[in-house]
């Protein structure tokens, strides 16, 4: 019942990122900008997303500052979810409450996505 929490951990990440773009050019959100507009913001994102900014030497992972938001905000949603509960997901109310547990699953979901 519940989706799959990488793909919608990306999504919602894409769709941050598309939104602020387009908000930042004066629009109301990505949707909103014209095919053409939406192609190239499109195209900016999947540079944006595929580009490994991984140092293997030292362990860190570099991310634009868009994307920390991003997570900020997925990292938010899904401490909701799980705290809240969330009757179309089947998860009961308090499902996960400690904040360490709810930081590492939001970890979780971004890495793997």
């Amino acid at each position: 019942m519940a989706p799959d929490w990488t793909a919608d951990w990306l999504h919602r990440e894409a769709t941050f990122i598309l939104d602020a773009w387009a908000h930042k050019e004066g629009l109301a959100s990505f949707e909103a900008a014209d095919p053409e507009r939406r192609a190239a913001l499109t195209a900016r994102l999947t540079t944006m997303m595929r580009t490994n900014a991984f140092d293997p030497g030292t362990g860190v992972l570099t991310i634009d500052p868009l994307r920390a938001q991003a997570f900020e905000a997925n990292a938010a949603h899904h401490a909701d979810v799980f705290r809240a509960g969330r009757d179309e997901y089947a998860i009961p109310r308090g499902a996960l409450t400690d904040p360490a547990r709810l930081r590492a699953m939001s970890t979780f979901f971004f890495w793997t996505s």
